[in-house]
């Protein structure tokens, strides 16, 4: 696979992920009755935070 249609291949994988993660942010907003503001805020931080506990292996939980 040449490194543009790879490229292509991820683009979509993060879009879907994204409507996923908007979507289900909105029905815990729904159920719990907090914000959408605040839900999805909270959402995206930890979305975004969780993959450095995996990359950097000094500042991963998981070799403790």
């Amino acid at each position: 696979m040449s490194l543009l249609g790879e490229f292509a291949l991820l683009a979509v994988v993060v879009a879907v992920a994204g409507a996923f993660l908007a979507t289900s942010a909105d029905a815990i907003a729904d159920v719990t009755r907090l914000g959408r503001l605040l839900v999805g805020s909270l959402l995206l931080a930890a979305a975004t935070s969780w993959p450095i506990f995996w990359v950097r292996p000094g500042f991963s939980w998981a070799e403790r």
